[in-house]
């Protein structure tokens, strides 16, 4: 258990490996953070993962629905320095001896946010961010939409205004879950 945890996005999110083992193996349910909570107060997350034809994970998103609207965070779990503007097909993680390609991660951004707004039908604003492993250069990315570490998220939703209220926090995320 502690695997999926360590140096993920997970770690970042809760307040420590005891909240997130109990809200998974016994609530099952990561939906709430204490640290969250006690830096946005009411909030949801939300976890979508999109599969390749090899059934492995090609994307992952951590929606976050606060006072502050709906933050798409598209996860990636890479290492090293990250390359690459918004237009490009491919960005580039170069690392010691090695340089791989992966894709933009833009367009799948776009089209998660394009699926939030079809399940939620409002006017509720979504900011996209892309985020990496802490370890993680991203100093050279040029890209429209905001692009930082994993650690750094929280400043990404508290830089926008307050805009939405409890109850339509609540109201929204059940939206995205077929309540």
């Amino acid at each position: 258990m502690y695997k999926i945890y360590n140096n993920t996005f997970y770690e970042d999110l809760y307040s420590n490996f005891l909240e997130f083992y109990i809200k998974f193996k016994y609530k099952k349910n990561l939906s709430q953070s204490s640290w969250i909570k006690q830096e946005l107060g009411v909030h949801r997350i939300l976890f979508n993962s999109y599969l390749n034809e090899d059934k492995k994970i090609q994307y992952q998103f951590v929606t976050i629905f606060s006072k502050y609207g709906i933050h798409i965070f598209c996860v990636n779990t890479i290492h090293g320095t990250i390359t690459g503007s918004t237009n490009d097909t491919y960005w580039k993680n170069e690392k010691t001896t090695t340089t791989t390609r992966f894709l933009n991660p833009t367009k799948a951004c776009e089209s998660h946010k394009k699926y939030i707004e079809d399940l939620i039908k409002s006017n509720t604003p979504i900011q996209i961010s892309i985020l990496f492993s802490n370890d993680t250069d991203v100093s050279k990315v040029k890209s429209n939409y905001d692009v930082c570490l994993f650690k750094d998220f929280i400043h990404c939703i508290k830089k926008d205004t307050e805009c939405i209220t409890n109850e339509n926090i609540v109201t929204e995320f059940e939206k995205c879950i077929g309540r």
